[in-house]
């Protein structure tokens, strides 16, 4: 098991066919509906964990059955440099669970729907780490940006009670490099849920 850092979530949201009022919507804001644990917000002074060198995994459960038609999470670039987000190359996807670590792939999103970007989002004085890399650079950006996956033509069919994984790689290796934005413990309390992991290749058997 890899740890990335035993004290982190990641800022993601999962939603269900149940839409966002009104349907034209694409982002996502406290208060909108969603269908895990409870929404993990970005946290404005935390950290980014790259994904462009490693596979990223948080895990969450599912609180109502039914189709995973909203992907939504948080991210930076290193040093504030710029993204493209016409050319979001990424390997999505969801696992099992096998206690407290990811699985078997069940699911990938296969880059249908639409995607829409909020560039930025917020801004704060933020951390990045790459692990595979033995990096931990604190206060190297400010902004920071939601990405939105919605109309999914392909979703995922969840379970009410059952405890998946998301899972994020970014693709394109000449990409600035992207990290997936660490959340704030909202509501207070213990963290939830397993650490987050990271794995190289984990499809090829390489241990998170």
């Amino acid at each position: 098991m890899k740890p990335v850092y035993r004290r982190l979530l990641w800022a993601l949201v999962l939603c269900l066919l149940i839409s966002i009022a009104p349907a034209v919507r694409a982002d996502w804001f406290r208060g909108d509906p969603y269908k895990m644990h409870y929404p993990q917000l970005p946290d404005p002074e935390g950290w980014d964990i790259c994904v462009v060198d490693q596979h990223v995994a948080d895990d969450f459960m599912c609180t109502e059955s039914g189709k995973i038609t909203d992907i939504h999470i948080w991210f930076s670039v290193k040093k504030d440099g710029q993204i493209d987000p016409s050319n979001l190359m990424a390997d999505i996807s969801i696992w099992s669970d096998a206690g407290g670590v990811p699985g078997v792939r069940l699911w990938t999103w296969n880059g249908g729907g639409a995607v829409n970007f909020i560039a930025p989002y917020g801004v704060g004085l933020q951390g990045w780490a790459c692990p595979a890399k033995g990096q931990m650079e604190p206060g190297d950006h400010y902004a920071f940006h939601q990405v939105n996956i919605t109309q999914i033509p392909d979703p995922f069919q969840q379970r009410a009670g059952e405890i998946y994984w998301l899972v994020v790689k970014v693709l394109q290796p000449e990409s600035p490099e992207t990290g997936w934005k660490t959340s704030v413990n909202d509501p207070p309390g213990p963290l939830w849920g397993a650490p987050a992991m990271w794995s190289l290749n984990p499809d090829a058997g390489m241990p998170w």
